[in-house]
Formats: structure tokens, C-alpha cells, sequence
């Protein structure tokens, strides 16, 4: 039988979708096809990630959990997820206990394995109905030119290095450990000196440290690599009913709070991580364009942002945004309580690095921090983001 089919079926069906045949052959066949037990991925985030991150992926199931049934105790309700071949690891977070509502934004907290480092990987989920799909649009990110577009990639990420002093005369055999260094296209800096690669294997390279003209400046800001460094303050342990908050999230007084760094790929900290939690974020932004800056912030219960004006330097912060209600993850234009969550405009110039710092703080329940930019520049047209003007970082 041949006969002529058009058939358009979205992500977002929720009812069955009906094809029919040509009008003259109506009476031969019938297509119908619903997409109601096929999940979809929206978005991984942070997209960036590197062996051992913690990365969340954010899906909508649809109908599929009403098949499942008598889930085992060592069983999670979907399969799997994966960052190019390599599993996101759940064993930690997620097990036959979780829930995800139906036609609803879900996410899972999970620790990536042992991916190696690639420009761009795809994502997916599996479960026992099969691939979920993506909605590709959400899923893409890219770079501020339009050039470089992934839905998530890999970079490499250093753990420790064999010593932190030197000498200037040289001659200093470094040997660095983390992962994804199976490669020869290794450079290697140390205080600004280049230094000699002379082995390399995934979870390690040594080089040769070359001899330096003057001393060390320490004491000093370092612009180092991409990411920011997360503090996690964690005061729900506290036995005097002493709990971090905006006064005092850098005291370190209280012996039951404990502090783990760690380093962020984006300004945003995990959804309802736990109770009684606090963040403090620190990096620095790299202004793609000359042109005028506005930063959005959302966050439960409290935050606030920080914004050194002049480029390279990070002693004279200040505060350019504190909201004190809470709102919905990354919900910058929530207007009903009055709150303003959209600082006033920056000048930056094109490559200049800016010292940001953010702090977040909340009492029970849910917890969330994240910040966005808005960048004024109106002749920027044809991004791959429907809502160019305000980016994640």
C-alpha cells in the first residue's frame, strides 16, 4: 500500500495525536501516535562537568511512572542517565523511594564517572519504556559569539600537585593528579612559566619547572582556570540553635558547622540540597562584549551580590543586589512580592576579568542560588537561545 502521510507530533503532547491518510484514501488507514510515555530530558546542569562533579539532570517523565509498579528497594524508577557514554552515578541520592510527578520539571542530583574530556557530549536517559527524548532547544547551550554550541562537555580538572614551593633557580620535577590528561596537546603553567610536560597518563602528568627571574608574589588575586570556588556551610548540626546566616556565613566559631569547598562549573548551587545550609560563591567573570551588564539573582531564602568594579582587582567589592524573599529556582522575574532580583547596569570592558562573589543562606526546606547576566547589546542577533539577553555563566 502506498499512500502519502504527513505526520508533526511536539514534546509537550498530552493527548493522542491523530495522522490521517490523503482524503481520497481515508478509508484505507489511521495513524495514531502519542508521545504521553516518552519522558524528556530539558536541560544537564551545570553542562560543564569533569570527573567526580556533581551535575543535575532536569526531565519531565510525562505518564511513564504510572507503569511502574513494586519498584525493588535497590532499584531507581528510571534506569539510567548518561553524560556522552559515561553514567551519571545516583547511587548515593536517588533510590526506589523518590517520586517524580507526572508532566512536571523533575531533576536528579548525581556524581559523574570517569568521562574524559571532549568539547561536546550528547545526553541521555534511559527507562524501561525506552530513550527518553530531549527538547534540544533547552538542552543546547552556547557561547556568547554563537560559535561553540554543546549540551554538555568535559574539561579536565587537577585534584593536587606534588608541591606548591619552588625554587627559582628551576630544575623542579612537578607531578600533577587528577584526570583526563591522556593526551600529548598538554600546556602547562606554573606562575606564569611555562613548564615541560615529560609524562602523561589520564589520572596524572609531570613536568619540569623552569627557572623564574624573580620570586613568587603571593598575598595577591590569581585568575586561574574556569569555575568558581563553592564554599557549602553546613550549620544543622549546631546544638545552640546557632544557624549560618547573612552575619555570620564566614565565621568559622561554631566547631559543629562544617565547610566543604568545592569547584563550581556555573553560578548556581543544587535544588534542595538540605536544611539549614549556606553558599558562598567566588570567581570571575570574563566580559565577552564592551557594553553595558545587569545581573539577575534568585535564591531561598536569602542572598546577596557582590561586584568589584575595577577589572583584576577583588579588594573593593561591593554590593550590587540582595534579595530577602525566597522564589523558585532560577525564577528571576518573580514581581508578586515586591522583591527586586535585577541589579542596576555595569560598564565592563571585552576581556577584562571582574571579581564576583555571591552569598546564599536559608533555614528549612528548600535551597537554591543562582545568578544570570544580561548583556546590552542590541545588534547580537540569531543566537541559538531564544532568550539571548539572559545567560547562565
Amino acid at each position: 500500500m502506498t499512500f502519502d502521510l504527513y505526520l508533526k507530533v511536539d514534546h509537550e503532547l498530552y493527548e493522542p495525536f491523530e495522522a490521517h491518510c490523503a482524503s481520497n484514501r481515508m478509508h484505507k488507514c489511521q495513524v495514531i501516535y502519542q508521545k504521553a510515555y516518552t519522558p524528556v530530558i530539558y536541560e544537564l546542569s551545570p553542562p560543564v562537568v569533569y570527573y567526580q562533579s556533581i551535575t543535575s539532570l532536569w526531565f519531565n517523565p510525562k505518564a511513564t511512572t504510572n507503569l511502574i509498579r513494586d519498584l525493588p528497594s535497590d532499584e531507581m524508577s528510571f534506569l539510567n542517565a548518561k553524560v556522552g557514554g559515561t553514567l551519571i552515578d545516583y547511587e548515593e541520592r536517588v533510590d526506589f523511594d523518590d517520586n517524580y510527578g507526572n508532566w512536571n520539571w523533575n531533576y536528579v542530583i548525581g556524581q559523574v564517572g570517569d568521562v574524559m574530556p571532549n568539547t561536546s557530549y550528547p545526553l541521555s536517559m534511559m527507562w524501561e519504556v525506552g530513550k527518553a527524548g530531549i527538547q534540544e532547544q533547552m538542552a543546547t547551550k552556547c557561547s556568547y559569539d554563537n560559535q561553540t554550541c554543546y549540551m554538555s562537555k568535559a574539561v579536565p580538572v587537577i585534584f593536587s600537585q606534588s608541591s606548591n614551593v619552588g625554587f627559582t633557580t628551576g630544575g623542579q620535577s612537578l607531578t600533577v593528579k587528577g584526570w583526563g590528561f591522556n593526551t600529548p596537546n598538554i600546556t602547562a603553567t606554573v606562575d606564569g612559566q611555562n613548564c615541560t610536560v615529560t609524562s602523561y597518563q589520564k589520572d596524572q602528568f609531570t613536568c619540569d619547572v623552569p627557572p623564574k627571574a624573580n620570586i613568587s608574589t603571593v598575598d595577591v588575586p590569581h585568575i586561574g582556570a574556569g569555575g568558581m570556588r563553592r564554599t557549602l556551610v553546613n550549620s544543622s548540626q549546631s546544638t545552640n540553635n546557632n544557624f549560618v546566616w547573612f552575619h555570620n556565613i564566614e565565621s568559622t566559631s561554631d566547631s559543629a558547622w562544617t565547610r566543604t569547598e568545592s569547584l563550581s562549573m556555573e553560578f548556581m548551587t543544587p535544588n534542595n540540597e538540605g536544611s539549614r545550609l549556606a553558599n558562598i560563591l567566588k570567581g570571575w567573570f570574563k566580559a565577552p562584549a564592551t557594553a553595558r551588564y545587569r545581573f539577575y539573582m534568585a535564591c531561598d531564602d536569602i542572598c546577596k551580590l557582590f561586584l568589584d568594579h575595577e577589572s583584576g582587582s577583588s579588594s573593593n567589592k561591593t554590593q550590587i543586589l540582595r534579595v530577602v524573599r525566597g522564589s523558585s529556582h532560577k525564577d528571576y522575574w518573580s514581581r508578586q512580592d515586591g522583591e527586586t532580583r535585577i541589579s542596576d547596569w555595569v560598564n565592563m570592558t571585552a576581556g577584562q576579568h571582574y571579581y564576583i562573589e555571591g552569598h546564599q543562606a536559608e533555614a528549612l526546606h528548600g535551597d537554591h542560588l543562582s545568578v544570570a547576566v544580561e548583556i546590552e547589546q542590541t545588534e547580537m542577533v540569531g543566537h541559538m537561545q531564544a532568550m539571548r539577553e539572559v545567560q547562565r555563566f
